[in-house]
């Protein structure tokens, strides 16, 4: 049954970050801020959750919203391909600024979230 659980889930969250994607793709040239965007919110309600699923036992909803929601919202993959391509077109500075935002903000927006419940 957990494949089930985790199998919606990640429907859900590809839907939202495709939708999210779209939306947000006209507001920016120069970086990829979709991705940034989704990686943020997906961190803040990790931290949400991982400090929640501390103090509780309700593994069905944890399953379906770390392994399967934020799953397939988050996405490493589309961040690893994004700073390879802004390096590919010569872009270094921007592809650092780039990556070192995108770590800074995640790292940020988890313990904004882990914090925010207490």
């Amino acid at each position: 049954m957990n494949w089930l659980i985790i199998g919606l889930g990640g429907s859900l969250g590809a839907i939202s970050r495709y939708l999210i994607g779209e939306h947000l793709k006209s507001y920016s040239k120069a970086l990829p801020l979709a991705t940034l965007f989704v990686n943020a919110v997906g961190s803040f309600i990790f931290g949400l959750i991982l400090k929640i699923s501390l103090d509780s036992d309700w593994q069905p909803f944890y399953l379906f919203l770390t392994g399967g929601f934020l799953g397939s919202f988050t996405t490493f993959s589309t961040f690893s391909f994004e700073s390879i391509t802004i390096v590919r077109q010569k872009k270094i500075i921007t592809a650092f600024a780039y990556i070192g935002l995108h770590i800074l903000v995640v790292m940020i927006m988890i313990t904004l979230g882990f914090f925010y419940v207490s």
